[in-house]
Formats: structure tokens, C-alpha cells, sequence
């Protein structure tokens, strides 16, 4: 049969009486019968099948009837509503038997689908038609609705009760209905009276009494008759606003004041979050401090502030004007240039406690001193760049000035307690390039910039102390000194002191700790002391601490340090001079082959053989042993005199040995030692430190490998020495290696100094009496 009623639901109300109520539509079981009552305050239940109720005629296409356990109330609504479930379960297959009543089956089953969404839908909040612009409760309540929190949200009547509630316990009532009061015009200046039948109207009040003053003291002009002190309110009131309009609103001095002008002029604007700055122009000396306001906008180009005037060349006529300061500024985004200080007129200037984030480009500095602004004070600022800009922050050089003036020295800059990070994927900019004499650069921290600290010409007598700094990329360098070009004439570098730094290799091998500009650098009693490099790797190239150039007339001046496996200074053909300010230098016996019994040793296979004092050699085949050079010093050797060469055939397997005395004197401590080596051809050297002691113990403290080839190379090695037992113990260094081929190895300058660093000292530290005389001191200890 068909589906030949939309009816999917009866609804009946209860008399009290009744259990037994039609269902005028078809199911196909029980349970697609679902039974809802309402009780007076229409709260809704859902019948419990078998429970509450039970079926009868399921599958009639006239319906059937429900049957209640107990009567239905007076008045409840009890609804009986077909809901089958959402499924299809006919199964049709191919060349099968064609059954109509299971086909109108399936078929009824999704009209009866259909007028069961069809009910759900007509029980929803609907407009009336699509043009209609308003919604059709049909008259029914609408529950569970939030109180409103924007404007246009439907009000609930509790929000309604509430805020009428509130309003009535404040507002002035009487029990019967009277007339409204008269407009604004009519009411201007008057009090309220009652009439005669208690309906209000509006009068004058008497002159003088206390409602006439009180309306005066409302008007606009009130407070002209107010006293305040020798004044009036309104005096005062009208004083006070015209120096805040001037607080806020002075926000450039474009005029030169006259040369006997020693004041300045104090900026401090109240902006509100998101205020837009500009470009701004201080020729007349200004303090700017933006305490008093909060987040502001940096402008698109730059600079953001321009402090001095740009017509100073030569000298300083306007020193009593050099007063410009800018503090406490939040500075986001925008131009790259922050604040530039003209020439000769920005001297002793102040830039503190400022924020520069996300700022930059590798052409500017946020913060620059062009020529001769002498004594600035640069403090407690913070630059962060999250998005790989590559900008710097601040620059004391006599750049952008007269050329006339370049070179000639930013005096005694203070540069202090500043923090510069780049936090983006790649390497940042430069803290800072000064030029500056005598600079004072303390308490500074810089994270993966590409130079920390940047020191033009001249930049004599500088002074770091304490500096913190990260280098995560690779490339990077913690100070350079000397311009990226070198200047006409001396480019000498004087008593710049470098002392308590902290710096972080992260295991780059490109990472440089004090490299110089150009070629021409000289570095003249450069002293460092309290240094503390971390992650500096252990395979490949180690960086020394100073690269300096080749050129003669070079003198460091080195301390504590603390950088594993790295040497002071590189090898050079000029020798540097090195002063060891805390002795740590211990002077080797014989490292240079100063003493020999004979110039030339035989060596036979598989022995070892002592070849001169402290040194041994062995190979798995005859070999010879040959002390080369003249007894000079030679500079690109650490001034070593005499170099050991050993002549091996090919796949011969071959050693040095070379031993320190007395390992007892540094039990325990750590030492670092270097030598220079040389092979014929490339290869691979396994280099073994171990403790000797005389009662044939030993004990390896470091392996590793070093490559070599044809031209002279220098290792560091850095130990912690234990297990000394005697005073007759060694530490001794061993260098085997072999070569397919007919190899020679050279070495000489052995040394060893305390801590953990290569202090390459000069290696003739000790005269030949010296060593003729101690020889006899030792009975070495056969390898």
C-alpha cells in the first residue's frame, strides 16, 4: 500500500481518565513509537516502552493505539510520534527476485523519513517566508537563553526584571500618573514646584538662595566664581591646561638657538597605545622621555629622530648646547634607523632604557653617533629581531659625518648593561662599532649576532668587561678589531683590554673569538684575561682565540682562560710577542731539541730509542732520526731552534715521544699542550697523552687524530692530569703515523702551560746550560 497520509504524530490532552489513545499513521515495530507527556508547568518526559506504555498494531497501515499503565492527567499533553531510525537495510541484488512489497516497503520507509524531518523542522524557529526580516515564535515561549552582553543581543526576562528592579529602587515615584516635565529650553536655570492637584512645573528660584547659587556654580562660567588662592578656578583651570598643551604638543625644536643658549628642553609625551609616531627634528637641545606613554608605532623610514645640528664641521662651538637625551621609548617594527646624533653637536648624549624590537637592516644602525660626539652614554637599552632583518643596533664612528673628521675618534664612549638578540633562523648584525678612545663597554650581552663587538680605528685603550654572548649559526664573531677597510697611514691598536667574557661556539668551527678587520690591524699590548669559551669543537679547523695578522711587532697580553683545545694566536712567520701575566707557562726540558748528543740517530726496527733527552722514537722498520736548523729562533716556528725530522720507508709504522718531567707538579689540574709538526706527505697522526710513572703504570689521558701535509701545523691538546705517583713521573706525547709511501716527519716545539687553553709561548724557554744542566735530573722513562 502507500503512504497516503503527512500524519507522523498524534497529539492528545489528558482527562484524568483516559489510558488508551489512536495513533492514525503506520510503524513497522514498536519501538519506532515514541511517547512524550508534558505536565502543567511544561515539563517534558519521555515514556518508557513496555515500562509506561505498551503497542498495539504495529505495521497496520491504519495505526493502532497506545496503552498507558496509568491515566492521563487533567490537562497534560502527551504527544505519539513515529522516529525510525536513519538507516536503509533492503538488499537488492542483481537478476534477483522482484518482491513488491518489499520494494513499497523501502520506498514508505523514506517518505516516512522525509515527514520525519519534515516534523522536526516545522518545531524550529522559522521567518515566515525568505523576504520576511523577522522570526515566528507561533506564540510559544523561547527558554534557555543567555542573558545579552553586545548591544544587539535578545534580552531575557530576567535581565529585563533585573535591570528594571534596579532602575525603580532608584528613581523617585508617586502612586498615580502625572504630566512630564517641559523641554530643555523651558527648564534651562530652573528648580521644579508642584501646583495645586500635585503636578509639576518649573519656576525661578528666589536670588541668592541656595538653588540660584548652585544653578550659577552648573553653568559653563561657574567656575569664574570660585576663588583659588589669589585667583579664580577658572583662572587656574585655563593656566594649567595651556602647559599640558604644551607638554604634549612639543615635539620638535627645528630652531638654532643663539650661542649663549645653555638650557634644553624636555619632551615627555603622553601618547596612547598605538599612537603613530613621525619623523621628528631636535636642533635645540631636548631631553625626550616617553614614561608616560605606552606601545607607539614606529614610522615606515627613518630616522625616527634626528638630534643636533647637520652645519657643525671642524669643532664644537655649540658645546653648551650638546644636551640630548631619549629614554624609555617602545620602538616596533618600522624604520631601521631609531635615532642618528649629527656631528659635533650630540656630545655627551644619553640613550637609556629603550626597546627596539623587529628593527633593522645590514646598512643602518638603530642608534648612530655620527663624528666627534664625545662622552654619549648608551644604557640598559634592549634590541630583538624575530624576523631575520640582520639589522645593528648602535654605531659611536665618525660615519655619515665630514670626511675631514673621520678617523679622529668618538671619545670615551660608555656603553653599558645592553642586551641585543636575534632571534630569527639566521645570524644577526652588530651590537656595536665604535671608534671610540678609551670606550667603556661593560655588562653587555649579545645572542647570534654576526659581531659583538666591532672596534674602528683608532679604539685605543678600549676597555669590555663582562660580556655574555651566544654564537648559534656559524660565521659569527665575538669582537673585531680594526675597520672592514683599512684607514690611510698607522693602523696600530693600542691597550685594548678584553677581560671576563663569556662567549658559546655552539661546536661551530667558523666561529671566530677576536678576529681583525683588514690586513693592516696591529694589535700592540692587547691584553685579555677571564675568558670563558663553552662548545668550541673537537674535530676539524679549532679557531685561535686571536687571529692576528702576519706582521711583525705584534704583543698580547694573555691571562685566564678557559677555551679547551684552542690556541692564543695562529702561526705566523712574524713572531708575537706574549705576556704571560699569570705564569702559567711551564718551560719544557729540551722541546726544541736544543740539546743532542749526535745530530743524526739510527733507529732499528720495533725499539724504542732514546734519541736525545725527553725524546724517543720508534718504527716497525730501520729508520733515522735527524736534528736540522742552526740554533737560531726562528719566529714562524714559536722560536724554536731545532727541528727533529724521522725518515720512514713506506707502510712503515712510526713514533714520536716526547716526555714532560715532573707530572706530580700538575696532578690534577688541567694542562694544555701544543707542538708543530710537518709531514712530507699527507696523512693521519693518532696522538696519545698518557701518564708515565716509574712503576711502569700508565695511564692514557686523551686520543685523538690530527691530520698533517707539507707545511708546518699547530696542535693543541688540553688534558686533566691525575694518576702522577712519583715525582720521577711523566706526561708524555705520542705521535704515531705511517704512509704508503717513503714519508719524513718534522716536529719540534714541544710546550705546556697550565689551564685550558695553547698559550704558545716562545718554545726556547730554556737556554742550552740550562738544559745541559738539568738533563742529568731525569731518568726518562722507556716507551
Amino acid at each position: 500500500m502507500t503512504v497516503s497520509t503527512e500524519v507522523d504524530h498524534n497529539d492528545y490532552t489528558g482527562n484524568g481518565i483516559t489510558t488508551v489513545f489512536p495513533y492514525h499513521f503506520r510503524i513497522f515495530k514498536q519501538s519506532d513509537l515514541i511517547v512524550v507527556t508534558a505536565d502543567l508547568d511544561d515539563n517534558q518526559n519521555e515514556l518508557i516502552l513496555g515500562t509506561d506504555f505498551t503497542v498495539t498494531e504495529a505495521g497496520s497501515y491504519q495505526g493502532g493505539n497506545i496503552i498507558l499503565v496509568s491515566p492521563l492527567s487533567i490537562d497534560w499533553k502527551i504527544s505519539l510520534s513515529r522516529v525510525l531510525p536513519v538507516t536503509q537495510e533492503t538488499d537488492l541484488r542483481n537478476q534477483g527476485k522482484f518482491f513488491a512489497e518489499v520494494h513499497e516497503t523501502a520506498f514508505d520507509k523514506l517518505t516516512m523519513l522525509i515527514q520525519q524531518v519534515g516534523t522536526m523542522f516545522g518545531l524550529a524557529l522559522r521567518k515566515p517566508s525568505s523576504i520576511a526580516n523577522w522570526y515566528d515564535a507561533l506564540n510559544n515561549y523561547i527558554r534557555n537563553v543567555r542573558d545579552p552582553r553586545d548591544p544587539q543581543d535578545a534580552a531575557t526576562k530576567n535581565y529585563v526584571d533585573m535591570l528594571a528592579g534596579n532602575n525603580f529602587n532608584r528613581t523617585l515615584r508617586v502612586p498615580e500618573s502625572i504630566p512630564q516635565l517641559p523641554d530643555a529650553t523651558t527648564r534651562a536655570n530652573k528648580i521644579i514646584a508642584f501646583d495645586g492637584q500635585g503636578n509639576p512645573f518649573v519656576v525661578l528660584p528666589p536670588s541668592g538662595s541656595a538653588s540660584d547659587v548652585l544653578i550659577e556654580l552648573a553653568k559653563p562660567t561657574g567656575s569664574g566664581l570660585v576663588g583659588y588662592g589669589s585667583e579664580t578656578v577658572h583662572t587656574a583651570l585655563t593656566r594649567h591646561d595651556t602647559d599640558f598643551s604644551r607638554i604634549i604638543s612639543l615635539d620638535e625644536r627645528t630652531e638654532v638657538p643663539p650661542f649663549g643658549y645653555s638650557g634644553n628642553k624636555h619632551w615627555m609625551p603622553i601618547f596612547e597605545d598605538g599612537h603613530q609616531l613621525r619623523n621628528y627634528i631636535f636642533k635645540t637641545p631636548t631631553h625626550v622621555d616617553f614614561q608616560f606613554s605606552s606601545d607607539p608605532l614606529n614610522v615606515t623610514s627613518g630616522p625616527v629622530f634626528t638630534f643636533g645640528r647637520d652645519d657643525q664641521s671642524g669643532s664644537s662651538p655649540f658645546w653648551s648646547q650638546d644636551s640630548y637625551e631619549l629614554k624609555n621609548g617602545i620602538f616596533d617594527g618600522g624604520s631601521a634607523e631609531i635615532a642618528i646624533f649629527e656631528p659635533w653637536t650630540s656630545h655627551t648624549a644619553v640613550v637609556e632604557n629603550n626597546r627596539i624590537l623587529n628593527n633593522g637592516s645590514p646598512s643602518k644602525y638603530a642608534i648612530n653617533f655620527k663624528a666627534q660626539n664625545w662622552w654619549p652614554i648608551v644604557r640598559g637599552n634592549t634590541f630583538a629581531d624575530y624576523l631575520d632583518k640582520g639589522g645593528n643596533f648602535c654605531s659611536c664612528v665618525d660615519d655619515g659625518g665630514v670626511e675631514a673628521d673621520k678617523y679622529t675618534g668618538n671619545s670615551r664612549l660608555v656603553f653599558s648593561q645592553n642586551r641585543c638578540k636575534w632571534l630569527g633562523a639566521g645570524q644577526g648584525g652588530i651590537m656595536l662599532y665604535t671608534s671610540g678612545v678609551h670606550a667603556a663597554i661593560h655588562d653587555n650581552a649579545s645572542e647570534n649576532g654576526f659581531i659583538a663587538v666591532k672596534f674602528g680605528w683608532p679604539s685605543s685603550y678600549a676597555n669590555i668587561h663582562t660580556l655574555y654572548n651566544e654564537l648559534t649559526q656559524g660565521g659569527q664573531v665575538v669582537i673585531q678589531i680594526g675597520d672592514d677597510v683599512a684607514r690611510l697611514g698607522s693602523n696600530v691598536y693600542n691597550g685594548i683590554v678584553i677581560q671576563n667574557v663569556y662567549s658559546n661556539f655552539h661546536g661551530r668551527n667558523t666561529n671566530k673569538f677576536i678576529t681583525v678587520g683588514n690586513s693592516e690591524v696591529l694589535l700592540n699590548e692587547i691584553r685579555v684575561d677571564e675568558l670563558f669559551i663553552s662548545n668550541i669543537p673537537t674535530t676539524g679547523f679549532i679557531q685561535p682565540l686571536i687571529a692576528v695578522n702576519d706582521i711583525a711587532y705584534q704583543k698580547i697580553i694573555v691571562g685566564r682562560v678557559i677555551a679547551p683545545n684552542a690556541s692564543l694566536l695562529p702561526l705566523t712567520t712574524n713572531y708575537v710577542s706574549v705576556t704571560d701575566m699569570y705564569s702559567q707557562d711551564i718551560p719544557a726540558l729540551n722541546s726544541d731539541l736544543v740539546y743532542m748528543d749526535n745530530s743524526l740517530v739510527n733507529v732499528p726496527a720495533n725499539s724504542s730509542t732514546a734519541v736525545a733527552p725527553g725524546w724517543y722514537v720508534k718504527s716497525t722498520s730501520a729508520a733515522v732520526f735527524n736534528r736540522t736548523g742552526s740554533g737560531s729562533p726562528r719566529g714562524d716556528l714559536r722560536n724554536a731552534r731545532y727541528v727533529g725530522s724521522l725518515s720512514a720507508i713506506a707502510n712503515a709504522q712510526s713514533s714520536f715521544y716526547f716526555e714532560f718531567p715532573r707530572a706530580d707538579l700538575v696532578n690534577y689540574e688541567y694542562v694544555t699542550i701544543q707542538f708543530l709538526i710537518n709531514t712530507s706527505v699527507f696523512t693521519t697522526n693518532v696522538v696519545k697523552t698518557s701518564i708515565y710513572n716509574p712503576d711502569s703504570t700508565r695511564i692514557q689521558l686523551d686520543l685523538r687524530t690530527i691530520d698533517s701535509g707539507p707545511s708546518w701545523q699547530e696542535f693543541t691538546i688540553t688534558v686533566s692530569t691525575q694518576f702522577a705517583n712519583s715525582s720521577q713521573s711523566f706526561i708524555t706525547v705520542e705521535i704515531g703515523n705511517s704512509s704508503v709511501s717513503a714519508m719524513t716527519t718534522y716536529i719540534t716545539a714541544f710546550r705546556m702551560n697550565r689551564g685550558q687553553f695553547g698559550l704558545c709561548y716562545k718554545a726556547n724557554g730554556k737556554s742550552y746550560e740550562q738544559t745541559v744542566r738539568e738533563k742529568n735530573d731525569y731518568t726518562y722513562i722507556t716507551p
